[in-house]
């Protein structure tokens, strides 16, 4: 197992073992219950009469399958899918065995597939969740694809994306505003890193500064309402600062 594969595998234990302090799915729809105006969107989509397609990208473990499974079951619609995409071959192969013993008579899918090009058809899906997977791109250019893929797929009404990004923490100061709005123009372009595991050497992910990742959002065509703003979250491994928002399409 290379460098690479081992630290994957390393984050995904990690990530999987509820006895450890992280940021997980279900921490993003507690948020959204304790945020009224973010709340009714998301009610409203889920109340359809008709089946829904809700894509996640970055499924990452069970855990968050789990997360999403008990956000539709009492629909107890037959129509319903849930479209799961994770880069990682293993964890793509492990998710779906999961699926197969915990949920054999759902339409759950899991692909190998790349959130810059997701493969679906245009207008199809009803949610889409993205938490903290866009951290994953390695360029503003991977971003902006990104974004416009989610909304390429996004149903054009009553459809919406839940989006978490890790952003810049040394700009979570005073010095730089409330919502780092007071960074230079020419340093918002720049990216930081953190790290994915709380020891030696860990491989690091590209963060940004607020304010660029609000203009790529508009650049996109979203518009967005910000809610479960965290600064310097303290996992007491390492520490990230993140913001969620709710996307629907202009």
């Amino acid at each position: 197992m290379g460098a690479d594969q081992g630290a994957e595998q390393n984050y995904r234990e990690m990530m999987s073992d509820e006895g450890t302090p992280r940021i997980v799915l279900s921490d993003l729809f507690e948020a959204v219950e304790q945020t009224p105006e973010i709340k009714q969107v998301v009610d409203r989509i889920l109340q359809k009469n008709q089946p829904l397609t809700i894509v996640l990208e970055g499924s990452v473990t069970p855990e968050n399958i789990d997360t999403i499974h008990t956000l539709i079951s009492s629909r107890d619609n037959p129509g319903d899918r849930i479209l799961l995409f994770d880069i990682s071959s293993q964890a793509t192969e492990e998710h779906r065995q999961y699926i197969k013993k915990a949920y054999p008579k759902r339409d759950y899918q899991v692909a190998r597939g790349d959130m810059m090009s997701l493969g679906l058809t245009s207008g199809c899906a009803d949610l889409v969740v993205n938490d903290c997977a866009i951290n994953y791109c390695e360029s503003d250019q991977e971003n902006k694809r990104t974004l416009e893929e989610i909304r390429r797929v996004l149903k054009d009404e009553d459809a919406a994306c839940l989006f978490s990004v890790v952003v810049d923490r040394q700009y979570d100061d005073p010095e730089f505003g409330e919502n780092q709005e007071l960074v230079e123009e020419e340093a918002r372009s720049i990216p930081g890193t953190f790290p994915i595991l709380p020891e030696e050497g860990s491989p690091t992910r590209k963060c940004w500064p607020v304010p660029y990742y609000e203009d790529l959002l508009r650049q996109a065509g979203f518009s967005f309402r910000k809610f479960d703003v965290e600064r310097d979250k303290n996992n007491r491994m390492f520490r990230v600062s993140y913001r969620r928002y709710l996307l629907q399409k202009n």
